[in-house]
């Protein structure tokens, strides 16, 4: 993985890019999404719509 972004912007939008090296690199992401996403969840009180 090269790098991953989270942006959050000012009304409460949230925005994860991740730039991914290749297949491997994707396969091994999706893996690890799950925790990843619920890092960001525990980390900050967000809303899904």
């Amino acid at each position: 993985m090269q790098s991953i972004n989270i942006s959050i912007e000012p009304y409460g939008n949230m925005s994860i890019t991740a730039r991914l090296d290749g297949n491997s690199d994707l396969k091994n992401f999706k893996a690890m999404s799950k925790s990843i996403f619920s890092d960001v969840q525990g980390s900050f009180h967000l809303f899904q719509n």
